[in-house]
């Protein structure tokens, strides 16, 4: 089979995952391409999986939620979460899933502490709802959400009492992420303490300045790019399905 793959979002341009796929293609002498396709909003979507006839893509920000609407249908999971990061196409048909479950509780799992028993998890977007997905019933952990408009608590709320409750604290935003970098999720980080587990979904840059204040307090800390090689493989085995 001829893979022609795609990441779909806005922006694009610092993604990984073409360079991830296109390597696993020329590593296991597979027919594919991946291409990066950076679009504003998905009025133009159907024509561009038709031109370039795609026999799937990947799905980023800010569309994770948007592309539901445009999907025939959709996985239990992803019809659950109600966000969208891969689509299979069958016979002209998308259909819809989400990798990023499996993708983050594959990388929490192995950082976990017993002590690492509640979640703050920062933004409310399509990649907030796998994360809190994953939390509830991959890993068992009670979470609570924090955002600016109302869903869990305002981030104004969050103080000393809040975060030694909460020893896990996922950023879900996109604040900190290349070109924005000197943007951070707006915490008192002072009450951070060795004790905690600072998780950032973004991996460009590296390490985020929400990363890099959890470090200066002691904290444990991870980007995204192991959850971005997990949610890659969950996705070639559904695109393979």
């Amino acid at each position: 089979m001829n893979y022609r793959l795609a990441l779909i979002g806005h922006p694009v341009g610092h993604s990984l995952s073409q360079h991830y796929f296109q390597q696993k293609f020329t590593t296991q002498h597979i027919d594919g391409n991946y291409t990066l396709i950076d679009l504003e909003n998905l009025d133009t979507l159907r024509q561009i999986v038709e031109q370039q006839q795609l026999t799937g893509f990947n799905v980023t920000a800010p569309h994770k939620q948007t592309i539901l609407t445009l999907c025939d249908s959709l996985s239990t999971e992803a019809d659950t979460v109600k966000a969208v990061n891969t689509v299979k196409i069958e016979n002209g048909k998308l259909i819809g899933h989400n990798t990023d479950i499996e993708g983050f509780a594959t990388a929490l799992q192995q950082l976990l502490k017993p002590h690492h028993t509640q979640a703050l998890v920062l933004g409310n977007g399509g990649a907030s709802k796998a994360v809190c997905y994953a939390l509830k019933n991959r890993l068992n952990i009670p979470y609570t959400i924090v955002s600016r408009n109302g869903e869990g608590i305002n981030y104004a709320d969050v103080n000393e009492q809040t975060l030694l409750a909460h020893t896990i604290i996922v950023n879900c935003t996109t604040l900190g992420m290349v070109p924005n970098t000197n943007t951070f999720p707006q915490l008192p980080y002072q009450h951070i303490t060795n004790k905690h587990l600072l998780f950032d979904l973004i991996y460009a840059p590296e390490t985020t300045q929400f990363l890099r204040f959890g470090q200066l307090r002691g904290a444990t800390t991870s980007n995204g790019l192991t959850m971005l090689y997990a949610q890659a493989e969950a996705a070639w085995r559904f695109w393979q399905h």
